[in-house]
């Protein structure tokens, strides 16, 4: 049977990075957030269809040992990859397999986690069908899949710009030139379109396409098969296969009726039937993209004590104070990846604080609050303190400030004698790459090529006096930089004294980044 996906991603390669909200111990929280339990990630069996060359498997398999995951990919140049991976890296807790989702049957094993990311929308209606009779046949009695698909009507804008670039290039048949010539028209399309709300509305989805990779756009943008619904119809779908939409994969996401100025007019349209108030949140943000957790058709997901279950939560957040207070007593925090936030409430100031001061260290909600409280306060006193901090923690959370998960990740959050970076990062900086999967199951990239040599060099082997002279030779012959804010030292009686006062700041940023075992 001839796969033209094939050869497309043969041709045209696609970045598989990991996904934090696939991950297990993610899964495993937001379940239990919902009500219901599922498996621990420490011990658990995951499916992935769709898996590319496993780069999302690879990051969890190399720090969850004792889990097993089976990725299934069409592509075979992919498949080839990632098992290239998995024999360096021996790895004897994954398998990646070349296989047609259509022939997938019960032989492959039960799940506690399946995962489909960007699957559904690009496969014909056959294939869809297949991808959720899998997830329920599949799936334990107490498992989660994970899909996500693009969404209307948020993806109408997506659609027309896609129309566009296919109608310019539908006389190419090279793939290259397919790719090259869409590229050129969104450029034309940036400069060229009117400059009224509609313009503007289809010119900012442009650029976000040209800012793509090339695997992206050619195979999320210029697909043969690319087809959107709306929520209530796959939900519907789902249903159909006894399947149940249990929430959205994120926090931001997942009670966004309560935690976000939609909730009065969702409550006139929708009532409390939350799969028509999924809907409506759709049509109220315009969204184009979405990301869902489905579990069998017979548990019944429970929301109404959301705020207690966070307390058994473990919490953490690279936040960090920024300036002085505000006339109000208000104070910024903003975290690693640049986005901040203010607040006058004096739990919420010292739970930030706090948390910034141990990251990238993990908290148990308990401990939290034993750190912002009084040594002898009162039992009422912490009850409805402790309520008060995780209402603010899971709206914290809401909006991706703040990290919480039931069981926490496992890497360095202290320096050791002779630093040990993980496998697979060191891995993949053989290979070439600057991104890294990060032991926090997110992407890490590293454009200092210092820092690169350095964790190359972090096999468990090396002390700090033997990391400076690896370094320092390194740097002499002109293979690794080291520079001072965008100047290169290259001079022989510098780099020895410079390295030396640098190496402790550079370990510890790079075991800040969760990229160190422990």
């Amino acid at each position: 049977m001839d796969h033209p996906s094939e050869t497309t991603y043969d041709e045209v390669a696609y970045p598989t990075l990991p996904r934090f909200q696939t991950h297990p111990a993610h899964l495993q929280t937001m379940a239990f957030l919902s009500g219901l339990e599922s498996a621990p990630p420490g011990r658990c069996r995951v499916l992935e269809l769709g898996c590319g060359d496993g780069g999302n498997l690879l990051s969890m398999a190399v720090s969850l040992p004792e889990s097993r995951f089976v990725g299934v990919d069409l592509a075979g140049t992919a498949i080839k990859r990632g098992n290239s991976a998995v024999m360096a890296l021996e790895l004897p807790n994954i398998r990646l397999m070349q296989a047609d989702l259509l022939d997938i049957d019960a032989s492959i094993g039960e799940f506690d986690y399946i995962i489909a990311h960007g699957l559904y929308t690009w496969v014909p209606d056959p294939v869809r069908e297949k991808l959720l009779a899998v997830c329920a046949s599949q799936l334990a009695p107490d498992g989660i899949a994970f899909v996500s698909f693009n969404s209307f009507p948020g993806c109408y804008l997506r659609l027309a710009v896609r129309e566009m670039l296919l109608f310019h290039i539908q006389h190419i048949g090279n793939r290259q030139q397919r790719l090259a010539e869409a590229r050129s028209l969104l450029r034309t399309l940036s400069s060229a379109l009117v400059a009224d709300a509609r313009g503007e509305a289809i010119r900012k989805e442009v650029e976000r396409l040209i800012d793509l990779e090339d695997g992206y756009l050619f195979h999320d943008d210029l697909a043969e098969v690319y087809r959107p619904v709306y929520f209530h119809e796959f939900a519907a779908q789902a249903q159909r296969r006894g399947l149940r939409y249990l929430c959205d994969a994120r926090y931001w996401h997942m009670e966004e009726s309560a935690l976000t100025d939609v909730a009065g007019a969702l409550s006139e349209t929708a009532g409390e039937d939350r799969d028509l108030r999924a809907q409506y949140v759709d049509f109220f943000k315009v969204r184009p993209f979405r990301e869902v957790l489905l579990c069998k058709g017979d548990r019944t997901p429970d929301f109404r004590a959301l705020s207690a279950r966070f307390q058994h939560l473990f919490v953490a957040s690279s936040s960090a104070p920024v300036g002085e207070p505000d006339a109000e007593d208000g104070l910024r925090f903003q975290i690693t990846e640049g986005r901040s936030l203010s607040t006058n409430h004096p739990i919420a100031k010292a739970a930030l604080a706090y948390l910034g001061r141990v990251w990238p260290r993990s908290v148990r909600f308990p401990d939290l609050l034993d750190e912002i409280l009084a040594q002898d306060v009162d039992e009422e006193t912490r009850r409805s303190s402790g309520e008060a901090l995780s209402k603010m923690l899971l709206r914290l959370s809401a909006v991706r400030f703040v990290q919480a998960l039931k069981a926490p990740p496992q890497f360095a959050s202290q320096l050791s004698e002779r630093p040990v970076a993980s496998p697979l990062v060191r891995y993949q900086l053989s290979t070439g790459s600057d991104k890294v999967s990060s032991l926090r199951h997110t992407t890490v990239e590293l454009s200092d090529p210092l820092s690169r040599h350095t964790l190359l060099l972090l096999d468990g082997t090396h002390n700090r006096a033997d990391l400076l002279e690896e370094l320092i030779a390194l740097v002499k012959l002109g293979v690794a930089k080291l520079e001072i804010g965008k100047e290169q030292i290259t001079g022989p009686a510098n780099v020895p004294d410079l390295l030396a006062r640098s190496l402790e700041g550079n370990l510890d940023k790079l075991m800040r980044l969760g990229l160190l075992s422990a």
